[in-house]
């Protein structure tokens, strides 16, 4: 068994959002399957007081196992917040089950589990990331790490490691393990994004803005200022049906177009009203029985509404009503214009549509 325990820099931790008493894990296996492989070497951080740790445990051989995984269910026992990338669907199952195989009585259930990768998924498209690995998020945010190799590549250096104890090839694996876990550390801020898309924000400022648009007519929009309690890393720009997020540090901005005309209302239930063409507009059977026969028709979906004009903002769900569309078809609702419903549940229901 080999293990090195080393204290590392604070300022590799570059988000403060983390949970309490955390612990960051990475497991290297032999196979993908806890049923016919094991797990050689496990790395950690954790925090003794403010100062943060690295640990790495190696089993050389097969034999060790249980010696590292006792040690293992200890660090976790010793912690409330496990930290990990994937870890929900391959690190912590993968442990269970090793445990289970030594009779190893362990539980993670009243532990916090923060799945890194889970987060940095969703934002694949949106911050233009190749794929979803460790590495990819790593590149994005710019993190440089020493090891060159993937965990498969590495199953056979181990073997021959357990054969020749050659501390060349210890330092492979150990590199390896070690640049996973630091580079969680370092990918952190990633989840900024997230905290943007769930409202972790205050708004500074709401005004309304006059343009020219690109037909060269006059158009208003409405700007939405925010303070970011966590600054994104690097800047980010989406747009969907109008709506643009220019988020950038600790602030970002979302406008939206101003729609100043007449809207459509559409009501439920189209069977229990009438559509009046030469009106345009659909009135409740109560109402139509008074109207002559060849002045009315039975109302579709598509023609049941009722008119309004005003100055409405867009909504990509039904958050308020009454809400209101420009024709049946359009997957864009809006509402009449009020300062009292420009809140955080409001912006973050335009973000949710953006990802």
């Amino acid at each position: 068994m080999k293990t090195s325990k080393i204290k590392i820099d604070n300022d590799m931790i570059r988000y403060r959002g983390i949970p309490d008493d955390p612990l960051f894990l990475d497991i290297e296996t032999t196979g993908l399957s806890p049923l016919s492989a094991f797990i050689y070497m496990i790395s950690v951080v954790y925090f003794e007081g403010s100062e943060p740790f690295f640990e790495n445990i190696m089993a050389e051989c097969a034999s060790e196992e249980k010696e590292l995984l006792d040690l293992t269910a200890a660090l976790i026992t010793g912690h409330r917040s496990l930290i990990h990338y994937n870890g929900d669907k391959f690190d912590l199952p993968f442990i269970l089950k090793r445990c289970a195989a030594y009779g190893i009585a362990f539980d993670m259930s009243g532990h916090t589990s923060l799945d890194i990768y889970k987060y940095a998924k969703p934002l694949k498209d949106m911050l233009g990331l190749p794929g979803c690995r460790q590495k990819d998020v790593e590149c994005f945010l710019g993190v440089d790490r020493e090891d060159i190799y993937s965990g498969k590549e590495l199953i056979n250096v181990y073997k021959q490691y357990s054969e020749t104890r050659n501390e060349g090839l210890y330092k492979l694996l150990y590199q390896h393990n070690h640049d996973d876990v630091i580079g969680m550390l370092q990918i952190l801020p990633v989840l900024a994004y997230r905290d943007l898309f769930e409202g972790s924000f205050d708004i500074c400022d709401t005004r309304r803005n006059s343009y020219t648009g690109a037909d060269g007519n006059e158009a208003e929009e409405m700007l939405i200022e925010l303070s970011l309690h966590a600054p994104v890393p690097k800047p980010l720009c989406v747009a969907k049906e109008g709506i643009y997020l220019i988020a950038k540090g600790d602030s970002a901005t979302v406008k939206l177009p101003v729609y100043t005309g007449e809207l459509k209302f559409f009501y439920d239930n189209p069977k229990e009203y009438y559509y009046l063409p030469m009106e345009d507009m659909a009135v409740h059977k109560s109402v139509a029985q008074y109207v002559d026969k060849d002045h009315r028709v039975k109302a579709t979906p598509a023609n049941c509404y009722t008119k309004k004009a005003g100055t409405f903002l867009p909504q990509l769900k039904q958050l308020y009503s009454p809400a209101f569309k420009t024709d049946f078809d359009s997957r864009l609702w809006y509402f009449e214009i009020d300062d009292t419903r420009i809140t955080a549940e409001y912006i973050v229901s335009l973000l949710e549509n953006l990802r």
